[in-house]
């Protein structure tokens, strides 16, 4: 054994991290209807090596939205584990098929991630029919 790998033996390499990742995004019906009832699933996923605490993850029916149209607090994931979050949403106007749908995982970054590259999913084209 080269002296290099006698060190790299000795010295641990830093502690694993979470990574959360929005692993999916579905929406029922594909392109939701004014005034008809849109259901809305979110599965979040830590891929990382080490266990995640609290944190909130927002869906905004379209990205241009101010504000969230589903919102989800969730206590924690550990290392490997993923969780599907529902919601209903209904729009209140239509919008041309050329918009884009949105949700954001740990939307306040509570969370020391070793990614923060992979926390949202987008759809698009979307919008909503009349």
């Amino acid at each position: 054994m080269c002296i290099r790998d006698r060190i790299k033996a000795v010295i641990p390499g830093p502690p694993p991290k979470p990574d959360l990742a929005t692993a999916n995004l579905t929406i029922t019906p594909e392109i939701p209807t004014q005034g008809a009832n849109t259901n809305v699933k979110v599965r979040v996923k830590n891929i990382g090596g080490a266990d995640a605490g609290a944190f909130t993850v927002k869906w905004y029916g379209l990205d241009s939205f101010a504000n969230p149209s589903c919102t989800w607090n969730v206590a924690g994931l550990g290392a490997g584990e993923s969780k599907w979050l529902e919601c209903n949403f209904v729009f209140a106007s239509w919008y041309p098929i050329n918009k884009t749908t949105i949700v954001y995982t740990d939307t306040a970054n509570t969370v020391n991630e070793s990614d923060e590259g992979n926390n949202n999913r987008t759809i698009t084209p979307f919008g909503v029919n009349p």
